[in-house]
């Protein structure tokens, strides 16, 4: 309810007793003048799409109608997916000498792990320099292939692109139908905006009927208004002098109360005030005027149109428009559509377009500045999360159980200790400090360089070494990787045996091998599969995963903390922009909140993807620091540890992204419940904060929240943008974004349908920006998809069928275009980029961006 409505309602009480009733007379009449403000409208939450369009604005309807398709197309992208994750999660790599014998060869991850889904989980040329091109996969307990990897890579990248195509033919069919469904409810729902146009660039003393006369030619002129500068400025008096008014009548009721002199000067000092406003309005009305705008309203909807067809629509157009078509053939002008009459800031008419553009540009700065304050804080966080993931937390005690144990069953030198697991565990503080510590590492060096290398040199050819407090050492990285799956089986069958206190060939060999690294200090993986600088040791978490924390609290607590903190920074960034944003003065609610969901989807992409990709980038971390002027970006990028999309930047920084996208499944009830708390907090505010509440302090806390879409527009794009970007390696994504698609969309039907007080008369404004971003949105996952598919180099063997025709036809595109080329582009195609996003398993995907690109800049 607006202060000038607050004045004509009755102004003072009658005849209250107390404080305490003044008060409640007031919630009472704050709770009907709510209910007078709140539309009528009866859709439920199940109704469609067009009939929410049709009772709240069109651009409702839209908005829901998004959320429907959105929702399908990534159900889409997912189910493509699948076969890759099948695939991938149930597959290990071989060579040519062991592709028919499934015991040999490399899994990186379990099924249990999610990175088992991942890009990560499959083996590439750093890791076994293409020593193992074949793969074996595991199907309902059948052995399927073998299949080269080579092959399995330009296969997955062809679906990828497929499923783009997909995605791309499912927007488009999208978009036709949108227009279809906005023509269908426009006509179930004409209002006076679709007679009316607003017409800018008009000189500053002319009159309604110069304006009629020139607009005549398009059709009819049935009104003409106005827009001066001093409009504005009427307008903020008149809001002075309704809460001076508010004031009195609040006076005049506690006077009731409670009778005092006070009470009868604040009365007449408002009576000054109100007398000195209107005659500043006098003054106002007969000072000079200056015309801003006009609204001219035609006599049918087809002569609006043809108006705005003829007439440029903005300012840039109006640069090119013919003299005769010039208002009084030498002033150019715009014209556009007007808007829903509620949906105008009348306030605000008299900005001009150069103060709003000013604005914009102030709250662009002042928002820049926070998501670099913003991006240190998440650099330092991600300095300790990668710490902390290279981190292996034993479980010592379990380890110096099972230790004892296997001691116990091979000797006799403490017979009081049994091997029962439980009954030792509890006990192994107490046993670390004892002299059983040395009677431990005694036999463990014994037993490791005794029976475990008599088994590891009778069935493994001497290939791995077992040694106390260094764990298994192998002669080359080919050995490792081809028996360490089949050797790993096996201890952990000979832990297992030791639980049940049975011998094996292997008994207590595990054990002894973990305890050993884990009493010789710090632990990290670095040690392990992956590491340049020892490729030819085991991974310490593979090895001794029986043994190992998996679920650390602190490790996976700091990792969470990074998507948890990105995600509190989005959610601040947001409510920064609400407030800024009211300083554009903009003219409309629409423009408002399409500026508003712009800002903020930009803003909070930034802090999320940039700040990541940034803050992980190995070669910025290197140049940050080795720069002898230590500039400022060292705050930001010093800490990078990925110099592409390697395994660990999924292990690490993709989880990072899969988690902020799980909490933001959330957001869609988080939102609810957060006007729910701002509203409690505000009639708290009211009732024992504000000594002298207003009756419209009182209709501000009592009045249920309007639903508005920039803010959900903003998240929705936000979590598209995500799922696309980064779905080519971690198709999960897709599924996450279908959960947060159909949680948004229950959670708003709620919202609009039951707990909000109604929408604003929407346009089709909002749901344009989503429908233009969305496909730039998918060149950005052609891009990204392509460079973390042609991570993998692939090399083609002369019989892959169909993938040879592939292979020769990425080296006929790099013939042509290097004979074809200038200098400059000779140079670019003949560097290592060129090479890569060129290769067989990258073709597909560049293809389908530069098609789409050259249709969104050529063809659109």
């Amino acid at each position: 309810m607006s202060d000038l409505e607050s004045v004509l309602s009755t102004a003072v009480t009658p005849n209250p007793t107390s404080i305490s009733e003044l008060r409640r007379g007031y919630i009472a009449r704050a709770k009907r003048n709510s209910s007078l403000a709140a539309t009528t409208a009866s859709a439920s939450c199940t109704a469609s799409s067009k009939t929410l369009g049709t009772e709240w604005g069109v651009g409702v309807g839209l908005y829901f109608e998004v959320l429907k398709w959105l929702r399908y197309l990534a159900l889409l992208l997912m189910l493509c997916a699948v076969p890759f994750l099948v695939v991938v999660g149930c597959s290990i790599f071989t060579d040519a000498a062991h592709m028919h014998d499934h015991s040999f060869g490399v899994k990186k991850y379990t099924i249990t792990q999610v990175h088992s889904l991942t890009f990560a989980a499959i083996v590439d040329d750093t890791l076994d320099n293409g020593t193992l091109p074949y793969m074996n996969i595991l199907l309902a307990k059948t052995w399927k292939g073998p299949m080269r990897k080579s092959s399995f890579l330009i296969w997955i990248s062809l679906v990828d692109a497929a499923s783009t195509l997909l995605f791309l033919l499912g927007m488009a069919a999208l978009w036709y139908h949108l227009k279809r469904f906005a023509r269908a409810t426009d006509e179930d729902t004409l209002e006076a905006a679709d007679y009316t146009i607003v017409v800018r660039g008009l000189p500053a003393d002319v009159d309604a009927v110069q304006v009629g006369e020139h607009f005549s030619r398009y059709g009819e002129v049935m009104d003409v208004v106005l827009v001066t500068d001093r409009l504005g400025a009427t307008l903020k008096h008149c809001r002075r002098a309704a809460r001076l008014q508010q004031r009195q009548a609040m006076v005049l009721d506690a006077f009731k109360v409670r009778q005092s002199a006070t009470y009868t000067a604040m009365v007449d000092k408002f009576d000054k005030q109100l007398t000195d406003i209107a005659e500043e309005v006098r003054e106002l009305a007969e000072s000079k005027q200056k015309v801003k705008a006009a609204f001219i309203t035609f006599n049918s909807e087809n002569e609006r149109k043809t108006c705005t067809s003829y007439c440029p629509s903005g300012w840039l157009a109006s640069l090119f428009q013919r003299r005769k078509d010039r208002f009084l053939l030498q002033h150019r002008f715009w014209v556009h559509q007007a808007a829903a009459p509620d949906d105008y800031q009348f306030e605000d008419l008299a900005v001009s377009e150069w103060q709003l553009f000013a604005r914009e540009v102030a709250i662009n700065v002042v928002m820049l500045l926070l998501v670099l304050l913003c991006a240190s804080a998440i650099a330092k966080l991600t300095d300790i999360s990668n710490q902390e993931s290279y981190t292996v937390n034993f479980y010592k005690d379990r380890l110096v159980a099972d230790s004892a144990a296997a001691m116990v069953l091979y000797t006799n030198t403490n017979s009081s200790i049994t091997s029962t697991h439980a009954g030792t565990e509890a006990n192994a503080s107490a046993l670390l400090g004892s002299e059983l510590y040395s009677q431990l590492e005694g036999f463990c060096s014994r037993q490791l360089q005794d029976s475990c290398m008599m088994r590891l040199q009778s069935e493994y050819f001497g290939l791995v070494r077992m040694d106390y407090g260094a764990g298994l050492t192998w002669v080359n990285a080919t050995s490792r990787l081809l028996f360490e799956r089949a050797l790993q089986e096996e201890l952990e069958c000979s832990t297992a045996a030791s639980m049940q206190n049975d011998m094996c060939q292997l008994q207590g060999c595990l054990s002894c091998i973990c305890l050993g690294i884990a009493l010789g200090g710090p632990v990290t993986s670095e040690m392990g599969l992956g590491s340049s600088r020892n490729p030819s040791n085991s991974d310490v978490e593979s090895t001794c995963s029986p043994y190992i924390n998996q679920l650390d609290v602190r490790s996976w607590g700091i990792r969470l903390s990074i998507s948890a903190v990105v995600a509190v920074l989005n959610s601040f960034i947001k409510w920064l922009l609400s407030v800024l944003v009211v300083q554009g003065r903009h003219w409309t609610h629409t423009a408002r909140e399409r500026s508003y969901a712009l800002q903020c989807f930009v803003a909070m992409l930034f802090n999320t993807v940039v700040v990541l990709l940034v803050t992980n980038c190995e070669p910025l971390a290197k140049l940050a620091r080795e720069s002898q002027n230590n500039n400022w970006t060292r705050f930001f990028v010093k800490y990078g540890s990925y110099d592409d999309f390697t395994p660990g930047w999924y292990e690490n920084v993709g989880l990072s992204i899969l988690i902020l996208m799980i909490i933001n499944i959330s957001g869609p009830l988080l939102n609810l419940l957060l006007e729910e708390a701002l509203l409690i907090s505000r009639r708290c505010c009211v009732l024992y904060s504000i000594a002298w509440p207003l009756q419209s302090d009182y209709d501000v806390a009592w009045s249920r929240p309007r639903f508005t879409l920039a803010q959900r527009i903003a998240d929705l794009l936000l979590n598209v943008s995500l799922a696309l970007l980064f779905g080519s390696g971690m198709p999960l994504l897709y599924l996450v974004l279908a959960l947060y698609v159909i949680a948004a969309e229950l959670a708003d039907r709620w919202a609009l349908t039951r707990l909000c007080r109604g929408a604003p008369r929407y346009n089709t404004g909002l749901m344009k920006v989503v429908m233009a971003l969305l496909p730039w949105m998918a060149v950005a996952h052609c891009a990204f998809g392509l460079w973390m598919h042609t991570y993998f180099r692939v090399v083609v063997p002369g019989n892959s069928n169909g993938i040879e025709e592939v292979s020769h036809l990425t080296e006929a595109v790099n013939n042509a275009a290097l004979k074809s080329s200038s200098s400059n582009l000779s140079v670019l195609q003949r560097s290592s980029v060129w090479h890569r996003i060129t290769q067989p398993n990258g073709l597909s995907l560049l293809c389908v961006m530069a098609g789409l690109v050259l249709w969104l800049v050529i063809g659109r």
